[in-house]
């Protein structure tokens, strides 16, 4: 397996491609592209301390410090940048849904916005990066232990945990990653949520694994299935059934969702001497320009981002603020 690189992300075969070597000179570049300091996060990888020690250093090496979060969520480390804007970009240890052998980088710039680094830089050049300052210079590394509970709280202010509450809901739980299992089972639990949790093997999520879920939440009586992928970035669903649920299908319950606040967005636009604008999905200018905008994004690729909305009726219609 080569790299392979996407917008935003760098993955290969730990040892090989994915070497410490490229994680070094990958935190060299980070820390001159992006200046100090540089947050960094894992999933549960067995090679992550391998990686994150290689990517530190090469951070350091530039002139840069470190702030070390441990082994958290991504969306974790994007939620400290958003309240910590002084942090100039941020990268997680994570290869999602593959293996173990697997291993890679997620980039992030300031406030957590994800940034189509390799779009704009190829691997090539990010490998021929090898510049460094005196050892007086090199940055340092500061240590963050307590941020889960603050992370926890704010989801929870963020839902109507009585009506969660008292739909008396019973949830299975797949955890590849014994953090992201901790952080789960605390809000399940403070939502009065019965909860099992499975998982901690290597397996990748694939079609297989959310069969074997889907056996437990029906031989269980349970009302739903969620695999989370090793980051907590993404995850899938199966249904009281045991039915594996299309990855597609959870993006478009979220679409009907936002329709009543997209709907208010155009109210306010209106009031405000906003605009609408079509977009390509694939134009290259408009993807740069997210990266600097907010945005809520159909399927798998949804997030929040500081500018623009996304219209959920009509995959092309953009709010501009």
């Amino acid at each position: 397996m080569t790299l392979i690189a996407g917008n935003n992300t760098v993955k290969g075969t730990v040892n090989e491609e994915m070497s410490v070597e490229f994680a070094l000179k990958m935190g060299k570049t980070l820390g001159t592209f992006y200046g100090s300091p540089i947050a960094v996060a894992v999933d549960g990888r067995n090679s992550n301390m391998m990686m994150k020690s290689a990517l530190m250093a090469g951070i350091m090496s530039v002139g840069c410090d470190v702030v070390d979060l441990g082994m958290v969520p991504t969306p974790l480390i994007q939620f400290y940048m958003v309240l910590h804007p002084e942090i100039k970009g941020g990268v997680t240890i994570t290869a999602s849904f593959s293996g173990l052998d697997i291993n890679g980088f997620r980039v992030m710039k300031s406030t957590g916005i994800e940034d189509p680094i390799f779009e704009e830089h190829s691997v090539e050049e990010i490998l021929n990066h090898n510049t460094q300052v005196p050892g007086l210079d090199v940055g340092e590394v500061y240590v963050v232990t307590d941020f889960t509970e603050k992370y926890v709280d704010y989801i929870l202010s963020e839902v109507d945990e009585e009506i969660i509450r008292n739909a008396h809901l019973k949830v299975c739980v797949d955890c590849r990653n014994n953090v992201v299992a901790n952080i789960v089972s605390n809000i399940l639990m403070r939502l009065s949520i019965e909860c099992i949790t499975i998982g901690g093997d290597s397996s990748a999520v694939d079609e297989a694994r959310m069969v074997k879920l889907g056996h437990v939440v029906k031989g269980q009586g349970m009302d739903l299935g969620v695999s989370l992928e090793m980051d907590a970035d993404h995850c899938l669903f199966t249904t009281a059934e045991g039915t594996p649920v299309q990855g597609d299908t959870p993006g478009a319950v979220h679409s009907l969702v936002q329709q009543r606040e997209c709907r208010h967005a155009c109210q306010f636009l209106d009031a405000h001497g906003g605009c609408r604008q079509a977009e390509r999905r694939n134009d290259p200018v408009l993807r740069y320009r997210r990266t600097e905008r907010s945005e809520i994004r159909q399927g798998e690729q949804c997030r929040v981002r500081r500018g623009h909305i996304r219209m959920h009726r009509h995959p092309r219609s953009v709010l501009y603020l």
